[in-house]
């Protein structure tokens, strides 16, 4: 492209200096005519003239001559002087000369990037042999591992397989275990099934053949009020009996009364105060034991009408503990009654309640 624009710029100056030239030429060669002709008629006009010419004729045709010269000289001096500088030709020359120059230029900016262009060419080459051989040495490993690889696979199959025939193996044992296991389950269930109806009965019989200790107030209903009638002392006899088959080892007694509201409520909570120390007494089967409570005392008036009127009740409860023959568990009697007079009578009639508040007995 550099190469095409140049030339057509040489081509150019070629033309503009060839049309200079010959208009030059043509206009000086006018010129020269001109001047020629005008000599050539004097020399016409003198052989026209049969006669011989007059020395003052001779003179001015010299004249003539001499100017005609004189003016040829003039043009073919300014002539040479026009063409030393800024001729056509040596402005063709010039141009050429600044077209080559500029042309060497280019040429040589066009070799020095052609030269960087193949150094670096000569580098990426260099750089995809380094590639070329990296690339042929991870071909190389990539085969290896692709060996290991196959002989690792093939070791995996043949573990997989025993693997395979192992599990099968053991998903048959593990049917038979199974199987087994159902019958052990079954065994289990009906050897639990006796056990349970074994300690059902032992413990029937445990609990037919063991003592029993229950505990009673020795005292008429009416006693307890007509006691808060009068002393507003109340204090009776009880007696702790063995109903069972075998003897009871009494380690601990506590008896209490206490006054509460009538009727108890249901949340009510047994407080027990500490129990006195008592000495081991064996009580056969059939017989008791006889003590006196502690004594209840009222002396306020308002509490003890409270009493009479039914608004509240007199709760006679607390607990004993005791072993049997073996002495292997300790056996506890946690029992509770209560009296209160019925309200809206005139005779103010008295109940006893000889089992009371639930939360208040139990036997183990």
């Amino acid at each position: 492209m550099r190469f095409i624009l140049i030339l057509c710029a040489v081509l150019a100056l070629s033309s503009i200096a060839s049309e200079s030239a010959d208009q030059k030429t043509k206009s000086k060669q006018v010129g020269l005519d001109k001047h020629q002709g005008s000599a050539q008629n004097v020399e016409r006009a003198t052989n026209n003239q049969p006669e011989k010419p007059s020395p003052f004729q001779t003179e001015l045709i010299e004249a003539l001559r001499t100017i005609a010269k004189q003016n040829k000289t003039a043009y073919e001096q300014g002539r040479a002087d026009e063409e030393s500088w800024n001729s056509p030709a040596v402005l063709v020359s010039i141009g050429l000369l600044i077209v080559g120059g500029l042309y060497t230029f280019f040429a040589w900016r066009q070799w020095q990037v052609i030269r960087k262009q193949t150094e670096i060419a000569q580098d990426t080459v260099k750089a995809i042999k380094l590639q070329a051989e990296i690339a042929a040495d991870t071909l190389k490993a990539i085969e290896r591992q692709a060996d290991i690889a196959d002989t690792t696979l093939s070791r995996i199959e043949r573990q997989a397989s025993a693997a395979e025939q192992t599990l099968k193996a053991i998903e048959q044992q593990a049917k038979i275990a199974e199987e087994g296991l159902l019958e052990i389950r079954k065994a289990i269930n009906a050897a639990s099934q006796s056990t349970k109806v074994a300690i059902a009965q032992s413990q029937l019989i445990a609990n037919l053949e063991r003592p029993w200790l229950v505990v009673k107030p020795n005292v008429a209903p009416s006693t307890v009020i007509d006691s808060t009638r009068e002393s507003g002392v109340i204090s009776f006899d009880f007696s702790v009996k063995n109903i069972g088959k075998s003897p009871a080892f009494l380690v601990q007694l506590l008896a209490e009364i206490k006054r509460m509201p009538y009727p108890i409520p249901e949340d009510q909570k047994p407080e027990y105060s500490q129990a006195p120390p008592f000495p081991k007494m064996a009580i056969a089967p059939g017989d008791e034991h006889g003590q006196r409570s502690n004594p209840l005392i009222i002396v306020d008036p308002v509490t003890r009408q409270r009493i009479i009127d039914g608004d509240e009740c007199i709760v006679f409860y607390g607990f004993v503990a005791y072993y049997d023959s073996l002495h292997e568990s300790l056996h506890e009697t946690r029992f509770c009654s209560y009296w209160h007079a019925v309200r809206g009578t005139d005779d103010r009639a008295v109940i006893f309640i000889p089992a009371g508040h639930p939360n208040f007995i139990e036997y183990t």
